[in-house]
């Protein structure tokens, strides 16, 4: 399976699984999950078949899809916690074409949704 589809099968899963969880304290298990979360999040992401079978099937309006490049480093920030993915995103397989520059930090949930 491609890194995105598994991306994407275990986004589905987490945010079922969140939808349907009771708000609790994050525990030892929660702080344990971050790093292994940080590290499967991390690489290098493209929709180029999305966008190859969408033309195939001549898609129009929002059926089309614009060719996405992500790429989600892990970073050291202390002074923001011990996790961190620095995210670049840029159109058409193109660094010249920002789409996005961001910081996500991350940790376990405080249980306030």
């Amino acid at each position: 399976m491609k890194r995105s589809g598994l991306l994407w099968m275990i986004l589905l899963v987490a945010s079922t699984a969140m939808a349907s969880a009771q708000p609790a304290a994050p525990d030892q298990q929660d702080h344990k999950a971050v790093p292994v979360f940080v590290d499967w999040l991390s690489g290098r992401y493209d929709n180029e078949l999305q966008t190859f079978w969408a033309a195939q099937a001549d898609a129009r309006g929002s059926a089309r899809y614009r060719r996405l490049h992500a790429i989600y480093r892990p970073v050291s920030i202390p002074e923001s916690g011990d996790h961190a993915l620095i995210v670049e995103q840029y159109w058409d397989n193109d660094r010249s074409e920002v789409h996005r520059h961001a910081v996500y930090l991350v940790s376990p949930a405080d249980g306030e949704g």
